[in-house]
């Protein structure tokens, strides 16, 4: 995280933004960090945190964000399945992370995002468990 972000407004149609990442050349991860934030009306707009899997050929939601102001946010989250993300064939090696908002979008809206990364963590590794911390 440097500060440097990403400036996307929302445009007055539906979708109201989608915005596409992707990574290739990924032979595995295991989860997906996502630090931003959306300055959007907190009530009504939602932007979903979304992979590709490429075996069912759909997007999976994982996460959403509300705009909340000018606080970072960091919605990292853990790929279960990351196989399913990683594409094959033509496809070998892209993941395709999402942020999606299905709503009608407002031209005041913005989302900042200062990193959208893919991580190959060993949970046994990185989380202790018991006592013995």
């Amino acid at each position: 995280m440097d500060g440097d972000t990403y400036d996307v407004t929302e445009v007055a149609a539906t979708p109201g933004l989608d915005l596409k990442v992707d990574f290739v050349s990924v032979t595995k991860f295991t989860h997906v960090q996502v630090v931003a934030y959306y300055t959007g009306s907190t009530a009504s707009h939602a932007i979903s945190i979304q992979l590709y899997d490429w075996q069912r050929s759909a997007w999976d939601t994982f996460n959403s964000m509300q705009g909340d102001g000018v606080v970072m946010h960091d919605y990292s989250f853990f790929v279960p399945c990351p196989a399913n993300y990683i594409g094959t064939g033509s496809d070998a090696g892209d993941v395709r992370v999402r942020l999606n908002h299905t709503m009608l979008g407002d031209v005041t809206h913005d989302v900042y995002v200062d990193v959208v990364a893919l991580y190959d963590r060993d949970w046994k590794v990185d989380h202790h468990w018991g006592p013995w911390r």
